[in-house]
């Protein structure tokens, strides 16, 4: 009797502890996340040391700029790299209130994440902009020194109602922004490299990991002009590839959408003060407008940019006369396999130089930031091959010096199979076999096995495997073709633990 007595107890003491251990374990994890409180974010993220995970619990909260440790107001300031991880228990969800001039969810590295390149993740949080316009970014990753940030993941994340910009990077900021949804926001993503300090890290290869990543987001809109677009410029280098947008007909503004800034070069007045004006730009329009001995380049060239692989309807156009799909104003790209679809006049890709090299800072080729070694091929729209056309080219009439004019064939080549001169091609070809036939410097030519080759897979799931499984080849001598570049790994490595498409192998190409 006491002997079964005695065992009862000791089943119910076992069974306490269970019960105690389950139920602490869980008040544990839940008391683990903090808010979505701004002032209980704020807080922990000042407690939170380099590399530390800041969880956001679920709900709903208003943010709003102030006085938060960073430079200017912001709703939140990230100094040191964590991870900022909100949907815990949940959605968590945030509107922004008041003006926040240098980003409203901002990530300041102080010296140490940058000379250690600290890890930075933000997502898991909807983020309603509230209509107002965050010059500088609702989420903003400023690197003001001059070693690289490699490290930056923003995903799975709801961005809402932006006016400006969503995602701004500035400074050399490479990593990869991935399954986001973008709704009713203009531009999607910026990023400037603060001038010299991206342009004089000579990181102007194609199909390398040093650009910020854009890939597999979804970019939604019914009401917002000019929905979905990017912007790079000031050393900026970017890789736009593999995104989802549905414009539901919203209205091209302002005569472009998507925009790569070129040099800027700005005079100065005899006091050498900023005056804001570009070189040989209306109403100043003379030629030598921009002497050495006023020079001033406070704004340079974006450095290169990658746009390959994006799917978009319901691009809308009403105006009678062609609108600019990619406004190209100065340095490096590589712009291919896009479909566009939509009513109207398609727009097309246009090159729009305004300045060129004369008031470039710094010496050498790798500092020219006029137009160049830029390749345009497979962008349809409404199921035509859409080339770059150069409407606009100060190169030619206000340089210092002999002026420069932007040239087919010589700065930028379209596809343009049947045009040759004699036996040797101009433009760009494709095909499946390695190219061997003549050619002229600069000429390129896209290989794959996808047929006919001057098209591309209209469902994502193909798009990517057949852009992945494609080379370029370009010719660098008479006659000499070179394997110049191949997409970079997909997914972006940092995403890790997903299927990488090999960008050596075409297995499993869908083949017409």
């Amino acid at each position: 009797m006491n002997f079964k007595i005695q065992n009862l107890k000791l089943k119910i003491f076992f069974l306490t502890i269970i019960f105690c251990g389950i139920f602490g374990m869980a008040e544990k994890s839940w008391a683990a996340c903090v808010g979505p409180a701004q002032e209980a974010v704020v807080s922990a993220v000042v407690a939170a040391t380099y590399g530390d995970t800041v969880e956001v619990c679920a709900g709903s909260a208003t943010w709003t700029a102030g006085v938060q440790g960073c430079a200017g107001n912001t709703a939140l300031c990230m100094k040191k790299g964590i991870n900022l991880k909100g949907g815990i228990g949940g959605t968590t969800s945030i509107t922004l209130a008041g003006a926040a001039p240098y980003g409203a969810i901002l990530y300041e590295p102080d010296t140490t994440s940058i000379s250690n390149d600290t890890p930075f993740e933000f997502s898991g949080f909807t983020v309603d902009a509230n209509n107002i316009t965050y010059y500088e970014g609702v989420l903003d990753v400023s690197n003001s020194g001059t070693t690289p940030l490699s490290n930056i993941k923003i995903h799975d994340n709801i961005f809402k109602n932006e006016r400006q910009e969503t995602i701004n990077l500035n400074g050399p900021v490479y990593g990869v922004a991935y399954a986001n949804t973008f709704i009713e926001c203009e531009t999607v993503i910026r990023e400037e490299g603060r001038n010299e300090k991206s342009w004089d890290l000579g990181q102007r290869e194609y199909g390398t990991g040093n650009n910020f990543f854009f890939e597999d987001n979804v970019i939604s809109a019914t009401t917002v002009p000019s929905a979905g677009a990017f912007s790079a410029g000031q050393g900026g280098s970017m890789i736009i590839r593999y995104n989802t947008y549905d414009l539901g007909q919203v209205l091209l503004d302002g005569n472009q959408w998507q925009d790569l800034h070129g040099l800027q070069s700005m005079t100065t007045d005899d006091n050498d003060s900023f005056v804001n004006l570009q070189c040989g730009y209306a109403p100043f329009n003379v030629p030598n407008s921009c002497y050495p001995e006023r020079r001033s380049c406070e704004q340079w060239s974006q450095i290169k940019t990658e746009w390959y692989g994006n799917i978009h309807s319901n691009l809308y156009n009403p105006y009678s006369t062609p609108q600019e799909w990619m406004r190209l104003r100065g340095s490096w790209m590589l712009m291919f396999n896009n479909v566009v679809t939509g009513t109207g006049h398609m727009p097309l890709p246009d090159i729009y130089q305004y300045s060129c090299d004369s008031c470039q800072n710094g010496t050498g080729t790798r500092y020219s930031m006029h137009v160049q070694n830029t390749y345009v091929w497979n962008n349809l729209g409404n199921g035509t091959n859409r080339p770059i056309y150069v409407s606009e080219d100060n190169c030619a009439h206000y340089a210092v010096g002999s002026p420069y004019a932007i040239t087919e064939n010589v700065d930028y080549w379209n596809y343009n199979p049947n045009t040759l001169d004699g036996n040797v091609q101009k433009g760009i070809n494709c095909g499946s076999a390695v190219p061997t036939s003549s050619c002229a410097i600069g000429d390129g030519y896209w290989q794959t096995s996808y047929s006919p080759c001057s098209e591309v897979p209209e469902e994502m799931g193909d798009m990517k495997t057949y852009t992945q499984a494609g080379r370029f080849y370009k010719c660098t001598a008479p006659n000499t073709w070179t394997l110049y570049y191949q997409p970079y790994t997909y997914p972006h490595p940092l995403r890790g633990g997903e299927d990488t498409i090999s960008p050596t192998s075409p297995t499993g190409l869908m083949v017409n």
